[in-house]
């Protein structure tokens, strides 16, 4: 099952979906940390980054990702904005149509 998941477009996934992997096996399969390391050889700091990024991104903005609007690299360049921020960055992201280093140059200038 978890192969499958893993695998499924035959592509690698980004960070965001492998994150929303994890949630659901964690969620579903009711599997832990230390139970999901074994199955698919990754430590627990991999598995929590994963899940901290999905957890702490707004989910307007996973739609987006979702929706190809915003890429993966920016989704977790957004992920480090306080949530009330992530939607606005978001929405300048998408509007001026600015690149991943603009993202970055937009947090650090407090744009958002």
């Amino acid at each position: 099952k978890i192969l499958i998941k893993f695998n499924f477009n035959q592509r690698p996934l980004n960070e965001i979906e492998e994150g929303w992997v994890i949630k659901e096996i964690i969620e579903k399969d009711k599997l832990s940390y230390r139970e999901l390391e074994k199955i698919i050889g990754k430590d627990k700091n991999w598995i929590y980054r994963r899940l901290k990024l999905v957890n702490s991104l707004a989910e307007e903005v996973q739609l987006d990702v979702i929706m190809k609007l915003i890429t993966p690299k920016m989704a977790v360049e957004i992920s480090t904005v306080p949530p009330a921020g992530q939607i606005e960055l978001a929405n300048i992201i998408k509007q001026r149509r600015i690149s991943y280093t603009r993202v970055r140059w937009y947090y650090t200038a407090g744009f958002y």
